[in-house]
């Protein structure tokens, strides 16, 4: 069995390869622009609220509440803010 899945694996991602040559052989498939990222202060000044709660020395869990944003913005916030 672990044979045949192996197979089926392989199989799929070569379709996965020739349908994303085509796609680049059509303009379709382009990928992220370099360049394109968000710079640290583009970012930061989304989430004003979260910087506020979190310079009042909120837990994160607290923060997450009071701004209305997942728990994973805050700690990327708080990471951007160092």
């Amino acid at each position: 069995m672990a044979n045949i899945a192996e197979m089926e694996r392989e199989t799929m991602l070569e379709r996965q390869r020739e349908g994303i040559a085509l796609a680049k052989a059509k303009g379709n498939y382009k990928g992220r622009e370099r360049g394109s990222k968000e710079s640290k202060e583009d970012f930061l000044s989304k989430y004003p609220e979260v910087i506020k709660q979190l310079k009042k020395g909120h837990s994160f869990r607290n923060t997450m509440k009071l701004a209305g944003v997942s728990l994973g913005t805050v700690q990327m916030v708080k990471e951007s803010m160092v």
